[in-house]
């Protein structure tokens, strides 16, 4: 009985192939440990993101408590400038003056009209937008955490006015 003799290749690889195969190995172990780096972190943002989302998902503000009128006073006083913003009012009177201005901007402005918008932020936070077309302006609140954070005030752009 004849064996089927066939001749022993040894599988060598030339210096380009080797380069890759080690070029995709290196590769492969990076993927690795960045994948498992991520996760890590991923598990420790979890431990506090977690609680924090359940917490202001517990004490987000109704939307009844926010107080148009309240709040586009403070805005007008400028509450919510920097210390150091040439418009802010230092002096006593500086305040007294701009607190009836205040006053009496926002009794006009809420007078003449607004429109009042809530978006709800997946139960954890809630946007309040207020449109004052007579003072052209929109201002943005935040409501989280029980209470109410004011974002920013934009001019109404012409365009937007008409709608």
């Amino acid at each position: 009985m004849q064996r089927d003799q066939r001749p022993v290749v040894d599988a060598v690889f030339t210096e380009e192939q080797s380069r890759q195969i080690l070029q995709y190995g290196l590769l492969f172990i990076i993927v690795i440990v960045a994948v498992k780096l991520l996760a890590a972190a991923l598990v420790g943002l979890s431990v506090v993101a977690i609680p924090a989302l359940i917490y202001a998902y517990q004490t987000v503000p109704s939307n009844v408590s926010f107080d148009v009128k309240k709040e586009l006073k403070r805005v007008l006083r400028g509450v919510h400038l920097p210390e150091d913003h040439p418009e802010k009012p230092k002096t006593w009177l500086e305040q007294t003056v701009a607190r009836v201005q205040a006053s009496v901007a926002t009794e006009v402005a809420t007078g003449l009209g607004y429109d009042l918008t809530f978006i709800n932020l997946l139960g954890c936070a809630t946007l309040a937008f207020v449109r004052v077309p007579s003072a052209r302006v929109d201002c943005y609140w935040l409501g989280v955490f029980g209470k109410w954070q004011y974002i920013t005030t934009r001019p109404i752009q012409d365009k937007q006015k008409a709608n």
